[in-house]
């Protein structure tokens, strides 16, 4: 996409320090995703934002996860097999 304000960590996720407010992280394909939300909620808590992709059943594990400022919301992906995008945003 050639874009100049996106940099890709192609890394273990226990090998990122923490992110910077104007942060946004975006984690896909990522095997038993449920069991590591709290640690990219933790690498996340100073984000504006994170994106993760997953079901309905990761859904309920973010909300269990969530720091009070962060809200979620919840988008359906069009023509998928109930496969959701997780807007994850700081309150203000």
């Amino acid at each position: 996409l050639r874009l100049d304000n996106v940099e890709i960590s192609n890394q273990r996720l226990e090998l990122l320090e923490s992110f910077l407010p104007e942060d946004c992280a975006v984690a896909r394909a990522v095997e038993q995703m449920e069991k590591i939300i709290p640690t990219i909620m933790k690498l996340g808590r100073k984000s504006s934002q994170v994106l993760l992709i997953g079901s309905e059943l990761l859904e309920r594990k973010i909300q269990s996860s969530l720091l009070p400022e962060f809200q979620i919301h919840a988008h359906r992906i069009p023509d998928s097999n109930h496969r959701y995008i997780f807007n994850i945003l700081r309150s203000t």
